[in-house]
């Protein structure tokens, strides 16, 4: 990245998104570029990764107040994008608001961009009163761990998801905004608690445990599909003592 092209980036919100070209193919071409290696795309949530997710039920999100994005463009290439989205928690009948979907275009990476968009999030956050939300990181890598630390927030443990067929196994490094210094507490039979809420052990999730506790990792990444629990080095022993605790 040149720094003309530093120089001509602007940050763009929700429903003015739409008012670059090509919008919803270029968030998909995003997720897709993001999530890419050797010409197959792991990225666990597929709809993201077409243009009709993002100009119909994303569009919709928007317009309802269910999903708040922010994209960086540079001129009318949109190179980062995040957003909040209220989602189901579980099978509860219950909504949280969650942020993520963070990606950045490869060329763009490592300029701190993506750290920027993320804080700035988190700080316009702190002036509406109340405000909770969680983050579902990945083990995939260490990076969205560490935006999540830099941004000030608080460690929740960790989750399992289902296996996706042919795009590995993908598992959840929990973070809210909570109290960063009253971090989550290993317990027996809990794995996390992303803002109060316990995410308990179950016995379907013995093998994945099993396997977790063979491939902890503190290096920052790995080829796709993930094959390794990438954890950051200072959250190696609570993450350990977590699958201890549950095996």
């Amino acid at each position: 990245m040149t720094s003309h092209s530093k120089a001509s980036l602007r940050t763009v919100m929700d429903l003015n998104i739409c008012n670059i070209s090509n919008w919803a193919e270029q968030l998909a071409n995003l997720m897709k570029a993001a999530w890419t290696q050797n010409e197959v795309c792991y990225f666990p949530y597929q709809p993201l990764i077409t243009p009709e997710y993002w100009a119909t039920t994303f569009l919709s999100q928007w317009q309802n107040g269910r999903a708040s994005s922010y994209v960086i463009a540079d001129g009318d290439v949109i190179v980062a994008h995040s957003s909040f989205v209220l989602n189901e928690f579980g099978d509860t009948g219950k909504f949280v608001w969650e942020l993520g979907r963070w990606v950045c275009l490869p060329s763009y990476s490592g300029h701190g961009i993506m750290s920027n968009l993320v804080c700035q999030m988190v700080r316009d956050t702190r002036t509406s009163s109340g405000f909770r939300f969680r983050v579902e990181a990945t083990q995939a890598h260490t990076q969205s761990q560490s935006l999540c630390e830099r941004a000030g927030l608080r460690f929740a443990g960790i989750g399992i998801l289902d296996k996706g067929q042919d795009l590995g196994n993908w598992d959840i490094i929990y973070y809210d905004n909570g109290d960063p210094e009253k971090p989550f507490v290993p317990k027996n039979g809990i794995l996390g608690d992303p803002l109060g809420r316990e995410i308990y052990m179950r016995e379907s999730y013995q093998p994945r445990i099993r396997e977790i506790s063979k491939i902890i990792t503190t290096t920052p990444t790995s080829p796709l599909p993930p094959r390794e629990f990438h954890i950051l080095p200072q959250r190696e022993d609570v993450v350990r003592k977590i699958i201890e605790l549950n095996l």
